[in-house]
Formats: structure tokens, C-alpha cells, sequence
């Protein structure tokens, strides 16, 4: 654990001394170009991306049209419930059940739970 807490001080503090630098870079974005500083397609919290290898919409092909409408996110319900600790049929079914209650309320839920889980490392390999 001690070389994971490492990785998260030195990756904060590289961020930190790197800020100015990040500054400039949006800066220059802004001025030289219409379009906004950060383009994503990512959310905080969401279900988690998808390989097409991984999707079998014969089985439940609803359930995955449901999870593939909501953009993915860098944190979601399955990883803080267990992530590969979980089988894929009980994360395709967290995943459902984060597009059928998603709010504000469980997105703060899911952050304020996805530290401890970073920390922790519990359910990654």
C-alpha cells in the first residue's frame, strides 16, 4: 500500500507544479480556436465503458441499449461495490440499476465512496 500512497502524493504534486503549465496550454486553446479548452465524452460518475467484445445484446439487449445511453464515467456504482470481485452479470446488473436511479444525491454517493475504494484497493487486481 505504501507505493500506491506514494503514486497518489507524487501524482498530486505533479499536477500541482504542472498547473501553471496546464494554464498556458487552455489558454492557447482559447485564443486559437472556437471550440471549449477540455472536450469530453466522459462524465464523473457513470456506468464504465464497454468493449463491443464485451456486450452480448442477444442475451439482454435492453439492459445494454439502457447502460450504452448514459455517457460512461471515471468512477461508477459497480466500482465502488466491489469492482472484479463482482461477476460481469452483477455489474451489467449495477450498471442498470445507476441508469435507473441516477441523481445528484447517489452521484455525491458514489464520489464520496470511490476514495476510500482508490485507497483501499478493494476488488482491484
Amino acid at each position: 500500500m505504501s507505493t500506491r500512497i506514494f503514486d497518489i502524493i507524487f501524482s498530486l504534486i505533479v499536477l500541482i507544479l504542472a498547473a501553471p503549465l496546464y494554464l498556458l496550454l487552455a489558454l492557447g486553446v482559447k485564443l486559437s480556436s472556437k471550440g471549449p479548452v477540455f472536450f469530453t465524452d466522459i462524465r464523473v460518475v457513470g456506468p464504465r465503458a464497454y468493449f463491443k467484445s464485451q456486450i452480448d445484446t442477444s442475451k439482454i439487449p435492453s439492459v445494454y441499449n439502457k447502460i450504452l445511453s448514459v455517457k460512461p464515467g471515471i468512477t461508477g456504482l459497480w466500482q465502488v461495490s466491489g469492482r472484479s470481485n463482482l461477476s460481469y452479470e452483477e455489474r451489467v446488473a449495477l450498471e442498470e440499476s445507476y441508469v435507473d436511479k441516477k441523481s445528484f444525491l447517489l452521484d455525491l454517493k458514489i464520489i464520496l465512496k470511490t476514495l476510500p475504494s482508490i485507497f483501499l484497493s478493494k476488488g482491484a487486481y
